[in-house]
């Protein structure tokens, strides 16, 4: 049996067309399988020490931070939780902090990490940042050192 041009075009468009939709039904199927099994995935051992020590910061103390900022693009800012230092986002994102953090990041960076004291409240859920490090979230409601320059460039005295 011979086929003419136009029958063996369609026949192989048909094949074609059967071979596409056999390979994109498996990668849904493949796709749907690897969805199922990150659902069913094991707690995260570090995220839960974080959420721990996150629950034991002393909410009447001042939070310890440093500005540190990293190549990755994570926060700048790390709060100390016991022993170690965790990226810390801060909020409200007002003037006054805009201020302070144009001043903490015109000092030379061979200075870094700056040795930073705020009163605020470290939200509870732990969060992971675009570069997948984990961090928390901080509402800032005192900057209390260094102290911030006044328009003139002065810096205050501490308060007594």
């Amino acid at each position: 049996m011979h086929l003419s041009a136009d029958q063996s075009r369609d026949r192989n468009g048909q094949q074609w067309r059967f071979w596409c939709a056999a390979i994109l039904l498996g990668a849904l199927g493949w796709v749907g399988c690897g969805a199922e099994a990150v659902g069913r995935a094991e707690p995260n051992p570090l995220r839960q020490v974080l959420e721990q020590d996150v629950a034991k910061v002393d909410r009447s103390a001042p939070l310890q931070l440093r500005y540190n900022p990293a190549r990755c693009q994570c926060p700048p800012f790390e709060l100390r939780l016991g022993s170690r230092w965790v990226r810390a986002e801060l909020l409200p994102t007002d003037e006054r902090m805009l201020k302070w953090y144009r001043h903490l990041s015109a000092q030379p960076p061979e200075n870094w990490p700056l040795p930073v004291l705020v009163r605020g409240r470290v939200e509870r859920e732990v969060l992971r940042t675009i570069s997948g490090d984990y961090a928390v979230r901080i509402d800032v409601t005192q900057w209390l050192e260094p102290a911030l320059p006044d328009s003139e460039g002065r810096i205050p005295s501490p308060a007594p």
